[in-house]
């Protein structure tokens, strides 16, 4: 199914659901980068703390960092997103990630896509993000592409 924003605004409504705020989205994002960024330095930490001159042992440190980074981001939103309907900063902020046709918790494979995109996204300085600000939904393009949306959480 695919409905038109008309429908989306028209099902919003009907249910009494609301669009997660900008605010909400950007605090959870820095949560989970941070909880990402942290679990990175515990993986990474003996080889940060050996202290790395060669210029080629440094750049293939960062390699791994890079790598390792991009897949933990895959599975971390992929399974949270699928299991909880959002990330840990998503759950604290009170926001989720639903299926914008039924609202229902997104599949695995739809949240492993959204995850891609989103990874695909980082790379470009998160430019696909902007698309928020010009959207009534604040969906940004791996929202658009997975047929997600995120909103307030209810209870």
């Amino acid at each position: 199914m695919n409905i038109t924003d008309e429908q989306l605004a028209s099902n919003l409504a009907r249910e009494n659901i609301q669009v997660a705020p900008r605010s909400k989205r950007m605090t959870a994002f820095m949560i989970d980068e941070l909880l990402i960024q942290l679990l990175l330095l515990v993986i990474f930490w003996s080889d940060i703390q050996s202290g790395i001159t060669d210029m080629q042992a440094f750049s293939e440190l960062a390699n791994q960092m890079v790598g390792t980074s991009m897949i933990l981001v895959l599975f971390y939103h992929s399974l949270f997103t699928c299991i909880y309907g959002g990330t840990l900063g998503k759950i604290f902020v009170g926001i989720m990630v639903v299926n914008k046709d039924d609202f229902s918790r997104l599949s695995f494979p739809m949240a492993l896509f959204r995850s891609i995109i989103r990874v695909v996204n980082g790379s470009f300085l998160y430019l696909g993000s902007l698309w928020a600000f010009f959207d009534p939904f604040n969906r940004t393009v791996h929202e658009m592409t997975s047929k997600s949306l995120v909103v307030q959480a209810w209870k």
